[in-house]
């Protein structure tokens, strides 16, 4: 319902704040990110059941807000590779000016300040 994914929106954005992305790992640790993963597969779910089947609980305003907060409804199934990184750092960088990579920053589905900050 409207009041769940309210909430649970605002859980995920609060994740993407602190990590600079909204894929929740199924390893999660913590209850409140296990509940988020499981919001997280239902919402692909509804997602992919909407382009199947064109029907889903899943709204157009909610599709809305995921995309624009970054979040990736059908993942690549696999980690980016080092070379892939690289390539989207160069991205940043041309259109940026510099690779002072913000938290909240998200390329095609993946985080990029915590990888940056690790390389150095």
């Amino acid at each position: 319902d409207e009041e769940e994914f309210d909430e649970m929106f605002l859980k995920l954005k609060d994740y993407k704040q602190e990590h600079g992305h909204c894929m929740v790992p199924s390893t999660a640790v913590s209850i409140q990110d296990k509940r988020l993963h499981r919001w997280i597969s239902k919402v692909r779910l509804s997602y992919r059941q909407l382009k199947e089947t064109g029907q889903s609980q899943l709204t157009g305003s909610s599709i809305q807000k995921l995309t624009e907060l970054g979040f990736v409804f059908v993942p690549k199934g696999k980690r980016p590779t080092w070379d892939e990184r690289i390539e989207a750092l160069n991205k940043f960088k041309e259109k940026y000016g510099h690779i002072r990579i913000p938290k909240s920053y998200c390329e095609d589905g993946m985080g990029m300040a915590d990888w940056v900050s690790r390389q150095r």
